[in-house]
């Protein structure tokens, strides 16, 4: 009898069993041909056209998957040199739960764009290592009036 009061809170704490993660990521946005990303060591290295006034969102699973609607204090606004950041999220875990992580940037004139990891499986830098630099392209309307 005693044995099994021992080990069955043990192996309820072993499969309810949780942690902490944290996501922290910074950049910069700038207009390109092509909507994309790269993480670098520095900021804006190609010294592209920045785009001020972005909103950038970052949420953390089911903010996610939901609604889009990021936690507060998730969200910034690029300043002139298209930088934002550091923006970060500390999330609840299982072993048993892949954690989604989306940073989005939508700005007047461009189409919008998200860069989305799977943080259990992603190999791309989450402790703000590197520059999260984004590139947006411009949105059709926009392209059509130049």
């Amino acid at each position: 009898m005693r044995a099994s009061w021992f080990i069955a809170p043990l192996f309820t704490l072993s499969l309810t069993g949780c942690g902490e993660a944290e996501v922290t990521y910074k950049g910069t946005v700038t207009e390109a041909d092509t909507a994309g990303f790269t993480f670098d060591e520095t900021a804006n290295p190609g010294a592209k056209k920045a785009i001020p006034g972005v909103v950038v969102t970052l949420c953390v699973d089911n903010g996610c998957t939901t609604n889009l609607a990021p936690r507060r204090g998730d969200a910034a606004t690029s300043d002139d040199a298209g930088a934002w950041g550091p923006l970060d999220q500390i999330f609840g875990g299982s072993p048993f739960d892949d954690e989604q992580i989306m940073v989005t940037f939508t700005a007047d004139g461009f189409e919008p764009f998200s860069y989305k990891a799977d943080f259990e499986k992603t190999s791309d830098p989450t402790a703000a290592q590197s520059f999260l630099n984004v590139h947006l392209q411009r949105s059709r309307v926009a392209r059509s009036k130049q």
